[in-house]
């Protein structure tokens, strides 16, 4: 069936802050929000725009796991074709942590060989509780993803915003440690040779240690530049309009600034008409939200559109594809 004007327009709304910016590379979306404000439906939704003229992969890290009934998903960490360019798949993080794990254990061994003699059942359930653990493996899966040479696209439903944030802060965070830990390695070699200098040894000139902590610094810092660059990545925050979705909205601009980024695209999801919010006495409180919303956007040339609430909520692929009807742009003229 042709679609009319309105749903081709409505597309380039969707997606045209997305690609704008795209490289040769696969580019990776990250969609953010509070819990419950429709991350998934507009992951979906993007997801599928995208994939009719490219190729596109849609990976939910949602512990909700609702991926798997909206697109009838069987099971999670298996990739599903859901039409033409278009693959899913939902990650399971106690899959992730289990896997991590056992890789951990394997190089705890081989610096440790005593350690055979300790449980692996053990040493796994203890780096399931590991603060931050979670976190890492979230973030080494989304690692590997920039290495994914399949897709134009890699759209991702992110897990509750503090996770989020927790992730995307990780490198930033693991570099200051390394440098600390290169600094420190330095004068444990220098300290290794002028013992050796004053006893007429001989000590290997590479230390594979310091060689290690390079390596490992140079990973994590392209990391970081694929994330800030927005070429290889763009930020979607998607809300309702309330004051806490508001509040959540405005810290993930501020968090995404203080990283060196910046959001791609605001989406207002369930936006009541003047009448339905004046009925259920919210349309004061819908106004505040919206005014602020496209004062902090229009300020930073961020594209803002709203898609008016729908009776029944999707849940289903045909079902979120009929949000493109209620899709309208929010211009920053009076």
């Amino acid at each position: 069936m042709e679609e009319s004007g309105e749903t081709a327009l409505s597309k380039e709304l969707l997606v045209d802050p997305l690609t704008r910016e795209k490289s040769g590379e696969s580019k990776l979306i990250f969609v953010i929000g509070k819990g419950g404000v429709g991350k998934t439906t507009i992951s979906i939704l993007i997801a599928h725009v995208l994939s009719e003229s490219r190729k596109v992969l849609l990976v939910s890290l949602d512990q909700a796991m609702h991926l798997l009934e909206y697109l009838s998903i069987e099971k999670p960490m298996k990739k599903y074709t859901i039409k033409e360019n278009f693959e899913a798949m939902q990650v399971d993080v106690r899959e992730l942590i289990k896997r991590e794990s056992r890789d951990y254990v394997s190089l705890l061994k081989s610096v440790m060989p005593g350690l055979s003699i300790v449980s692996a059942d053990n040493v796994v359930e203890s780096l399931k509780h590991n603060p931050g653990f979670e976190e890492e493996v979230y973030l080494r899966f989304i690692s590997n993803l920039f290495s994914e040479q399949d897709y134009d696209f890699i759209v991702i439903d992110t897990p509750p915003t503090g996770v989020t944030y927790r992730i995307l802060k990780l490198p930033r965070l693991y570099l200051f440690w390394f440098d600390e830990l290169i600094k420190l390695r330095k004068r444990i070699i220098n300290l290794r040779y002028t013992i050796a200098r004053t006893m007429g040894k001989e000590i290997e000139p590479s230390d594979p240690v310091l060689m290690r902590l390079h390596k490992l610094k140079d990973e994590y810092s392209s990391l970081l530049n694929h994330l800030r660059d927005p070429s290889r990545t763009s930020y979607v925050s998607v809300l309702t309009p309330e004051p806490l979705p508001l509040f959540e909205t405005k810290n993930t601009i501020k968090f995404l600034e203080d990283m060196k980024t910046k959001i791609s695209l605001i989406i207002i999801n369930r936006l009541l008409s003047k009448e339905s919010a004046e009925s259920i006495g919210v349309l004061d409180t819908q106004k505040s939200v919206l005014a602020e919303l496209k004062e902090l956007a229009c300020k930073r040339n961020v594209s803002i559109i709203s898609i008016m609430h729908h009776t029944v909520p999707p849940r289903k692929l045909d079902e979120a594809l009929k949000l493109l009807e209620l899709l309208e742009k929010i211009t920053c003229t009076s």
